[in-house]
């Protein structure tokens, strides 16, 4: 999942080849089956169907977490410290492959990021 998470990340910033993580630190956490479900619509945008809610309820649904604390240059090249969160949920403890398609960094998914881009 870091690999991932970097990945996309990198695409936010204005020079990535200047990337560098300093450290991260990941926190898994244990939902409910309604926190699942909330979750579940945040990260993937749309409604957990009968099949998701009934995964939730024979598995152990889970928050995947990764805090990232990196150095990356601004557009005058001058190296500033960010922080970011990225994560995702699963029906499941153990993580499997996602998508980046299905994290969030800093709360938004790479979509809505570049939305809000177009935005601006």
């Amino acid at each position: 999942m870091l690999k991932l998470c970097e990945q996309d990340l990198k695409k936010r910033l204005e020079l990535p080849s200047g990337y560098q993580r300093i450290k991260f630190t990941q926190d898994d956490k244990s939902l409910s089956i309604a926190e699942y479900v909330d979750a579940f619509e945040k990260v993937y945008g749309t409604p957990a169907t009968a099949l998701r809610k009934q995964q939730a309820a024979s598995g152990e649904p889970t928050l995947f977490r990764i805090f990232i604390e990196y150095d990356a240059p601004n557009d005058f090249g001058v190296p500033i410290r960010g922080t970011s969160v990225c994560n995702t949920v699963d029906a499941v403890a153990e993580f499997r492959q996602t998508s980046y398609f299905y994290i969030r960094i800093d709360g938004l998914t790479a979509a809505q990021w570049l939305i809000e881009g177009l935005k601006h």
